[in-house]
């Protein structure tokens, strides 16, 4: 299969031609040739730790999603690389909330907080008529 070469766009083409982009050297150059990978790293603080000798839950007490929800997976996966055994529990005031973003299904039901924890394999705990 044969690499596709993407055609630079009207301004990259008049830069390239232009003498500034001819005395830095960027018609010798090929566009988008090179790709480089990073990474950011980020802190996450949870709600409440509870810590046992060889094992420690992570409580996160959400009304609803603020943030993108995919950021406990993240904080999952590095979890899971520590040599302690912890873990996330997902605390919702009302799992039954719909999800931020989440469209209408054809049936005009919405994804709950509860389904999508049972989906991406979150430990959760539904507060609905318990506080």
């Amino acid at each position: 299969m044969r690499k596709r070469i993407r055609k630079p766009a009207a301004f990259e083409e008049r830069f390239i031609k232009s003498p500034l982009g001819i005395s830095l050297g960027c018609t010798e150059a090929t566009h988008h040739a090179e790709k480089v990978a990073y990474t950011v790293d980020h802190i996450y603080t949870p709600d409440f730790t509870v810590r046992h000798p060889k094992s420690a839950l992570h409580y996160e007490l959400k009304g609803f999603f603020k943030c993108d929800p995919s950021k406990y997976e993240w904080v999952r996966k590095v979890l899971q690389k520590r040599e302690m055994l912890e873990e996330i529990v997902l605390v919702f005031q009302n799992g039954n909330t719909y999800m931020p973003k989440s469209r209408k299904r054809k049936d005009g039901t919405r994804q709950t907080m509860n389904e999508w924890a049972e989906k991406h394999n979150f430990k959760f705990i539904d507060c609905k008529g318990l506080i």
